[in-house]
C-alpha cells in the first residue's frame, strides 16, 4: 500500500497525462501544501472561463467528456449551459450544475458502493483503464473549489485515508456480504488478541484489496 501522501496527490492531481508535472503539487507534498497550492492556482486566474454544455439527464456522461478534454482547466471560472435551456449563466446554472454533478457522482458513476453515508470505492478494471477514478477526483476537486460542495458520501475511513490520517474502518464499510462474513468469522479470535491494530489492518486490507486490485 502506498504512503497516504501519494494517495491524496493521485486523487486530486491536475495532470492530464502521467508525463506532465502537476500544476499545484508534488508527490511528496503535504496535504496542507496541496490544498494551499490549489487555492493559489484558483485565485490567480483571470476572467477566462470554461464553457460546459450539459444534458440534465446525462450529467455524469457529459461531465466525463468535458473533464477529459485537454483544454479543460478546472481553475478557470465555469459557465454552464443546459441543453434546451436559454438561461445565461450569471451564477445560477453553474451552481445548479455542481449540485447535480455531486449527485451524479454518487448515483450514476458506479464508482462507489456501500451505505449511502459510508461509500467506498468499487474495484472496476474498465473504469480504471478509462481513468474514471481520476476524472471523478478532478470533478470533486473542481466542485469544491467553485462551489464548496462535495459528494458527502465517503466512509470516514476513506476520507481519513485521503487526508493522510490512519483510517479506522468498521464492519459497515464492507459492502460485500461475503467479505463481511469472512471478517465476522475471524473477529472473535482477533478480539481475544491484545493487538487490535491487526484487526484494523485486516479490514483495511480487505477493503483496499477489493477496491484497488
Amino acid at each position: 500500500m502506498h504512503n497516504n501522501q501519494y494517495n491524496i496527490h493521485t486523487f486530486i492531481c491536475t495532470r492530464s497525462k502521467e508525463s506532465e508535472k502537476c500544476a499545484v503539487c508534488e508527490p511528496a507534498a503535504s496535504l496542507p501544501d496541496i490544498l494551499q497550492g490549489m487555492i493559489t492556482q484558483y485565485q490567480s486566474q483571470d476572467e477566462a472561463s470554461t464553457n460546459l454544455t450539459i444534458r440534465r439527464k446525462h450529467v455524469w456522461r457529459d461531465s466525463v467528456i468535458a473533464f477529459s478534454r485537454e483544454s479543460f482547466d478546472p481553475y478557470k471560472k465555469v459557465k454552464v449551459c443546459f441543453v434546451g435551456e436559454e438561461a445565461i449563466d450569471y451564477g445560477g446554472p453553474s451552481r445548479e450544475y455542481w449540485r447535480l454533478l455531486n449527485k451524479a457522482i454518487v448515483e450514476e458513476s458506479h464508482l462507489f458502493e456501500g451505505n449511502p453515508h459510508r461509500k467506498v470505492l468499487v474495484h472496476d478494471v474498465e473504469a480504471l483503464s478509462k481513468r474514471l477514478y481520476y476524472l471523478c477526483g478532478k470533478m470533486i476537486t473542481a466542485s469544491i473549489l467553485h462551489s464548496g460542495l462535495g459528494p458527502k458520501c465517503f466512509s470516514p475511513a476513506v476520507y481519513s485515508y485521503l487526508c493522510q490520517v490512519e483510517p479506522k474502518p468498521i464492519m459497515e464499510d464492507l459492502a460485500d456480504f461475503e467479505e463481511r462474513a469472512v471478517v465476522e468469522q475471524v473477529t472473535p479470535q482477533l478480539n481475544a488478541s491484545t493487538n487490535m491494530s491487526y484487526y484494523h489492518s485486516v479490514l483495511i486490507n480487505l477493503i483496499m484489496l477489493k477496491n484497488t486490485g
